[in-house]
């Protein structure tokens, strides 16, 4: 019997040994979120806020939790807007943000952040400020994302909302602030893995699929608004979009363009003094005197300083976005246009 019970004692031993090895493997390895569950309620509430704030753009906070590989979203509340200067402003949404969180977890309802919401204007949402707010919420929150909202896209038939994450290689470089022209992990990264889109999913409970069931049959005709014939206005703004994101391309382009003249004349000026200091130790030498150092010149001509890549960037993926949005409009556009050519004849 004791025999049988070492050995059985063994056995828990090494199962206990493999469920905290096993358990330790997967605090070290990050979570990998394959898609985000969003409650109908709150892609409702984004919506009236956002449509309610235009022209403003708004943002607000996510709630819910973290179950396996999902990212489930259960609750929302809005940041009010302030009218305060940046520091005042920043000071404001924090307590604001504070003081609800407080309030939630009193009332029993979900008051963990997994990230944010914003509106946008055509799909213009990408730009250091958003950056570096979700480089802040993914270094707190490893698997928070931001919902993007598009009220203007949204008008065109289908619903533009869209959860993004910043990819763990971006992250490092960020981290560093490595977007220097000579910085060896900018080698590999493109404006295409800035950001990496998460699937979304909408939930319903029992009675709101009942109620949607019972608007649609009471509300069948409201389906024929998708058959509308597209208007250019978008398009235009959207390719006015394009062309100002294309002019700031070419800025960032421009100065980097003038900060290698400006590297080129600074090498060439620093090589012709060392060179000169050079001939003149040597005479000294040649006289039997000590020879001078060459550390004043250094000191005294600083290279200069590297412009950054990131605008360069975000602005190609912005560029990037915008022919997507123009390809996936004139797409239904033209989709629309044939039917309704083949329904009149």
């Amino acid at each position: 019997m004791s025999r049988r019970a070492n050995k059985k004692e063994e056995q828990y031993q090494q199962q206990l040994a493999a469920a905290a090895a096993a358990a330790a493997a997967a605090a070290a390895t990050p979570n990998k979120i394959t898609h985000v569950q969003l409650d109908g309620l709150v892609v409702l509430k984004i919506i009236k806020h956002c449509r309610e704030s235009l022209p403003d753009l708004v943002n607000g906070q996510l709630l819910g939790l973290v179950q396996d590989s999902r990212l489930e979203v259960t609750n929302s509340f809005a940041t009010p807007a302030s009218r305060s200067n940046d520091g005042e402003a920043d000071q404001e949404a924090d307590q604001y943000q504070t003081d609800m969180l407080r309030l939630l977890r009193a009332i029993n309802v979900d008051y963990l952040l997994v990230g944010f919401y914003q509106s946008t204007y055509l799909g213009s949402f990408l730009n250091t400020t958003l950056i570096e707010t979700m480089f802040d919420y993914q270094r707190e929150i490893e698997e928070a994302v931001v919902l993007i909202y598009d009220p203007l896209r949204t008008t065109q038939g289908s619903i533009s909302l869209k959860a993004y994450r910043l990819t763990q290689a971006f992250m490092d470089l960020f981290k560093d602030q490595g977007f220097s022209a000579d910085s060896p992990k900018l080698n590999g990264l493109t404006h295409e893995t800035i950001l990496e889109e998460v699937p979304i999913q909408i939930y319903n409970t029992h009675l709101a699929n009942a109620l949607l069931l019972e608007w649609e049959s009471t509300h069948a005709d409201d389906m024929f608004e998708r058959a509308d014939m597209p208007t250019t206005t978008l398009l235009e703004k959207n390719l006015d979009l394009l062309i100002d994101a294309i002019d700031d391309l070419n800025a960032e382009q421009n100065k980097f363009s003038a900060y290698q003249r400006t590297l080129s004349r600074y090498q060439q000026s620093l090589s012709m003094q060392l060179q000169k200091r050079r001939q003149e130790n040597e005479a000294r030498i040649a006289a039997g005197e000590q020879p001078v150092s060459e550390a004043d010149i250094l000191s005294a001509n600083r290279a200069p300083v590297p412009p950054s890549h990131l605008d360069t960037l975000l602005y190609t993926n912005q560029i990037g976005q915008y022919c997507k949005q123009v390809n996936q409009f004139a797409s239904a556009a033209f989709s629309k246009l044939y039917v309704a050519e083949r329904l009149q004849k």
